[in-house]
């Protein structure tokens, strides 16, 4: 039935197609069809009709040739009996992994490579003198960043991998480079705000009052855990500003913050606080190089304009939330990087706004700044966040931030966080906080 069909659609498209576009043929569905990668198989099917030149689509792949995956020049392409003669032979058996985390492990176990092994030689400078004198196998277990040796194990296997992404950390977390942009895809959701766990806080300074008032008989401890999940997506993408010169994207974010008393067992462990604060920001990617410090450029990298809502979602008497506009910007000096947010705060009528004097604690903007490094193959990252509401008089208030984490488990860093001052969450936004915990961050960069 299907052949028929096929036949019947080749018979209109003869008779009634365009000039210089021909149709399929049963011969040319066959051929297609055998075609395991789906990229080579459609390449194969625009062909038979005709829409590409042949000198356009390149070669069809040999069967078992992994997906997606840059075909190996007719020099260097195995044998099915040998492996290529610059690659040893454990390699070349993990390459037909398509999965790069397979392919790495594949290549690892051939290697006999050990994590522990190459951190000590690369920390007590013992494997210098070694990866000097050797190449092949022995050069690539002396890297310990698992993209750099992935990198190193699939160009000794003959592959022709693009070497690992060194965009800078917010061309990779706002996508401004076309590197970045490439690998992330149009549609793929990441990482906004830091996204944690922390096991086990202590606060000694925990207002208790908001929530016992209303939960009677509950009695709050000052161990706490608390998490936060924050997720953006772009909607839309390369909107032009002729008035720069510049394109921008739209995002659209969300951040839950929650403050939660697991170790309140005896009170069936409540969560005490989350805010919820979606948001949607106009990324205007920018690029500019403001000065040279060091050798090193001083860029805006970007400039953000958006809509902010945070709120607790709670009712009377514990109900918090506000409005804002937001203007952000983002300074980046490998391997520093600056973001400084402001805002204005929307009116609210004082019959809705549950906390009027949100301003004198929070103030008008806060400064966020990082410092990111590697060594042995493990990323550490240095943070820090100012906040402060501009009074010179006796009702000034500031908060600050510090924080600290590093390569612990696969994709998690262990984690610690310490934060003293206002306005820690929406419920705490004019009570004194000094919290101190340790957990796990997932790594965004």
């Amino acid at each position: 039935m299907f052949r028929t069909l096929l036949l019947a659609c080749s018979l209109f498209v003869w008779l009634f197609g365009a000039p210089g576009v021909s149709a399929y043929s049963v011969e040319d569905y066959d051929r297609c069809s055998a075609v395991e990668n789906r990229e080579k198989r459609l390449q194969c099917y625009e062909e038979a009709a005709g829409r590409k030149p042949k000198t356009d689509v390149p070669a069809l792949e040999p069967a078992g040739q992994p997906p997606g995956r840059a075909a190996i020049p007719a020099a260097q392409a195995p044998s099915a009996s040998a492996p290529p003669t610059d690659a040893p032979a454990g390699l070349a058996a993990c390459r037909d992994h398509d999965y790069s985390a397979d392919r790495l492990r594949c290549y690892d176990e051939a290697a006999r490579y050990s994590w522990w092994r190459c951190l000590t030689d690369c920390v007590w400078g013992t494997g210098l003198f070694r990866a000097k004198k050797t190449d092949g196998i022995e050069a690539c277990k002396t890297l310990c960043d698992d993209k750099e040796r992935l990198y190193a194990y699939d160009r000794l296997a003959g592959l022709n991998p693009k070497p690992p992404n060194t965009s800078s950390y917010l061309s990779k977390a706002w996508l401004l480079d076309e590197r970045s942009r490439e690998e992330a895809g149009r549609w793929a959701i990441r990482a906004h705000r830091e996204n944690y766990f922390l096991v086990y806080t202590y606060n000694g300074a925990l207002d208790r009052q908001p929530y016992e008032s209303v939960n009677p008989g509950t009695r709050l401890q000052d161990p706490e855990t608390k998490f936060q999940i924050s997720l953006k997506m772009k909607l839309l993408e390369d909107i032009p500003i002729p008035i720069l010169d510049k394109k921008a994207d739209l995002w659209a974010a969300y951040t839950q913050l929650s403050q939660w008393q697991f170790w309140n067992w005896s009170n069936s462990a409540p969560f005490r606080e989350t805010n919820y604060e979606p948001e949607a920001l106009f990324n205007i990617r920018m690029g500019d190089e403001l000065v040279r410090l060091g050798g090193e450029p001083l860029k805006l990298q970007f400039v953000q304009i958006g809509l902010n809502h945070q709120s607790n979602g709670q009712s009377e008497p514990l109900s918090r939330s506000w409005n804002r506009l937001v203007a952000n910007f983002g300074f980046e000096r490998v391997p520093f990087d600056v973001v400084l947010k402001t805002w204005y705060r929307l009116p609210e009528s004082a019959d809705d706004d549950d906390n009027p004097d949100i301003d004198a604690y929070l103030g008008y903007g806060e400064l966020w700044a990082g410092y990111r490094g590697r060594t042995c193959g493990i990323d550490y990252h240095a943070a820090l966040m100012f906040r402060n509401n501009l009074r010179l008089d006796d009702g000034n208030r500031s908060a600050l931030q510090l924080a600290f984490d590093f390569t612990c488990v696969g994709p998690l860093n262990c984690y610690i966080q310490y934060f003293t001052g206002y306005g820690e969450t929406l419920i705490d936004y004019n009570h004194y906080t000094n919290r101190i915990g340790a957990g796990v961050m997932i790594r965004d960069w």
